[in-house]
């Protein structure tokens, strides 16, 4: 997952375009460390719902290392989280000061606009304190890779957002420089081992992306050794590196530490310096599915229990309604069919039971009602008694509105327009 909020960037980006803020310095305004934070969080909030494992690639800020970090204390599965060579090896601020290029104050902010357009990237630099944190991370197995994200490009297709950051392609060099920006922040500064390096530079990876000949010397694997040597000395520059771009975002920084000789799948392909490539010589290396490394971890969720419910409402002795126990609640429902507490003690068995009783509406009680009721067909309380048999019923009418009408002149439904008064002919 590249965790960012797109919704967020995307609205921000367009206030800073309307506001005149076209420039690199755009790009990180658009989308600061909370914007990255809350994507992670959000993130590992549906993995660990849908009982699935993460890869969150190139996290760039200390808040978002924060809940990716929370997140795994309590997570379900396993969580992964990978850095770039970039995050540890510079940041949002120069590193170098010089009235061209690196004048004090942020990269994105600097003057030269192929100097802070070289910089964009996405999850952007973060501020000075950054480095520190990612690395504390990595050595801690908060963060468990550092890759190169290796995505370059030119000055003049950088050119292409000079008048909108949104259009200024993403990426910056790293593959080459990753081992050793790392080493010399990292190891030789004492906060991680040679293991750990090993780890977050290799092994992990293999494991993670199942590629089991890979990240280990062991029979069966493949040949790709590094002899590192932990003295040698480079500066990194952009017009000694190997990389096919015209711009290196650590130009100028001293490491101490790189590889002597590299060995790939049994043949030498780096030696005292001298880079021997051939041509053709690379393979695919497919990533099959379901590594056991990763999915080896995740645990089955347990189903919660089922409840059994009782059939009916009933009194229950120790968990259990008795035949005797149903039977007295019957008796004691009343004739609506629904019983109530009443608060009374249940009855003993032989009494006779006062709930029952044999009265009866008989037809003739019906008739009187009837009769008594008014001709709308509604029976209204009056406060007055039934009255007697063979009196009028002084409710009933024999008035009848269609013989009142009969013989009277009809009119036509003929609407006329006058004005009030009727209308006038007259001349004035």
């Amino acid at each position: 997952v590249h965790a960012e909020n797109g919704g967020i960037i995307a609205r921000n980006s367009e206030k800073l375009l309307e506001a005149g803020v076209k420039g690199p310095e755009g790009h990180a305004a658009s989308r600061d460390d909370q914007v990255e934070a809350e994507a992670v969080n959000r993130a590992c909030v549906i993995a660990n719902q849908m009982d699935a494992p993460l890869y969150i690639v190139h996290m760039m800020s200390a808040a978002a290392v924060q809940s990716l970090r929370n997140a795994r204390r309590v997570a379900k599965h396993p969580i992964f989280g990978e850095t770039l060579a970039a995050t540890v090896g510079t940041d949002g601020q120069a590193m170098l000061v010089s009235l061209v290029y690196n004048p004090p104050g942020s990269h994105y902010k600097n003057a030269c606009f192929r100097h802070a357009a070289a910089h964009v990237l996405s999850p952007p630099l973060r501020d000075p304190s950054t480095p520190e944190a990612i690395i504390d991370a990595l050595a801690h197995d908060d963060l468990q890779v550092i890759a190169s994200d290796n995505c370059t490009f030119n000055e003049k297709d950088k050119e292409l957002g000079k008048n909108d950051f949104t259009k200024i392609p993403n990426g910056v060099n790293g593959v080459e420089d990753r081992m050793a920006i790392l080493w010399q922040k990292a190891v030789n500064t004492g906060v991680m081992d040679p293991c750990r390096f090993v780890a977050v530079t290799s092994t992990n990876a293999a494991n993670i992306f199942n590629l089991p000949s890979k990240g280990r010397v062991a029979v069966g694997a493949d040949g790709d050794v590094i002899v590192w040597d932990p003295r040698l000395e480079k500066t990194i520059s952009a017009a000694t590196h190997h990389h096919a771009v015209d711009f290196n975002i650590f130009e100028g920084q001293r490491v101490v530490g790189g590889p002597q000789y590299v060995i790939v799948n049994g043949r030498v392909c780096l030696d005292d310096g001298d880079l021997r490539v051939a041509e053709g010589y690379g393979k695919f290396l497919p990533t099959p599915p379901n590594s056991p490394y990763v999915y080896g971890e995740v645990p089955t969720t347990p189903q919660p229990e089922r409840v059994e419910y009782l059939p009916s409402p009933a009194r229950v002795t120790n968990g259990t309604p008795t035949e005797l126990q149903i039977s007295h609640k019957l008796e004691a429902t009343s004739v609506s069919g629904c019983s109530t507490p009443t608060g009374r003690k249940m009855r003993e068995p032989g009494q006779r039971n006062l709930q029952n009783s044999t009265f009866s509406i008989s037809q003739l009680q019906i008739s009187h009602k009837l009769e008594a009721t008014s001709v709308s067909g509604c029976s209204t309380p009056t406060g007055r008694k039934m009255r007697e048999p063979g009196q009028r019923n002084l409710q009933n009418s024999t008035f009848s509105i269609s013989q009142e009408m009969e013989g009277l002149d009809t009119k036509t439904s003929v609407r006329v327009r006058n004005p009030p008064g009727g209308k006038s002919s007259g001349l004035w």
